[in-house]
């Protein structure tokens, strides 16, 4: 059977295309706990930590135990079995096949485009960075309620802003600029104060030949900078707006610059 773990984006698990109804929050938090460290035993104390932090209910590791049993029966009932979901003796452990995690086919795919960007073929590399993009959803782990659901979730976010700026990177060193121009407007609308792409967006403006645009999105950006954070930019975005202001020809994208 076909099991798909869905967490850059609302958590769901699906088995053969069909999503299981997780039923409550506590229930959902302590699945999407065990999905987070498939194949390794999670201690129930973590789980507890995870569900209540400092203020646990009296009899916290019985309701762990419930929630443990209702979402074996679900497993059973669509034929997984007990293998899926196993006890040992301080916790649980969720078995779960390679590729079956979404966040296991991003890392697969990022893999691939560093070994393909180390061997200069930027166009497969490109692509697989721009595979392991579509695997994001929405906010990852939407749905599931926690701190360690608000941490995770903030560190994959933070990941995946970084995929963008290397597959921007990527899109304007290959000659293609204007392929990332819309994601990078609507990126760096949603945060604006993240130099990386700020930077990336007004590099690819300069190679698409837009140099008073690129000006104008870095003001923009230093405005936000010191509103907001009260720091001028870093060397990165000033180095980005020297490269425009010394008027290195735009004619070409970098890979058909002579």
């Amino acid at each position: 059977m076909a099991v798909r773990i869905q967490i850059l984006g609302p958590f769901e698990v699906a088995v053969d295309g069909s999503p299981l109804m997780l039923g409550r929050p506590h229930r959902r938090s302590v699945l999407a706990l065990l999905a987070l460290r498939a194949n390794e035993i999670v201690p129930v104390c973590d789980i507890v930590d995870a569900l209540w932090g400092d203020w646990p209910p009296p009899r916290a590791r019985n309701q762990i135990h419930v929630y443990i049993s209702a979402l074996r029966c679900q497993l059973d009932h669509v034929g997984l079995g007990r293998g899926i979901l196993q006890t040992h003796h301080v916790g649980y452990r969720l078995v779960v096949p390679p590729g079956a995690r979404d966040i296991d086919r991003l890392d697969g795919h990022v893999a691939a485009a560093r070994r393909l960007l180390g061997a200069g073929d930027l166009e497969r590399a490109a692509e697989h960075l721009r595979q392991a993009l579509s695997l994001f959803r929405g906010r990852p782990l939407d749905g599931v309620e926690g701190d360690f659901a608000r941490w995770e979730a903030t560190l994959l976010q933070e990941r995946r802003l970084a995929l963008i700026t290397e597959y921007a990177r990527a899109e304007i060193a290959r000659g293609h600029p204007e392929t990332i121009l819309a994601d990078l407007f609507r990126h760096v609308r949603a945060n604006p104060t993240h130099e990386a792409l700020r930077e990336q967006l007004m590099l690819a403006l300069y190679w698409s030949g837009r140099a008073a645009d690129a000006l104008a999105v870095y003001r923009q950006g230093r405005q936000v900078l010191v509103d907001e954070l009260g720091v001028e930019p870093g060397p990165a975005l000033r180095q980005a707006q020297v490269t425009i202001l010394r008027g290195v020809p735009a004619a070409a994208a970098p890979a058909r610059r002579p």
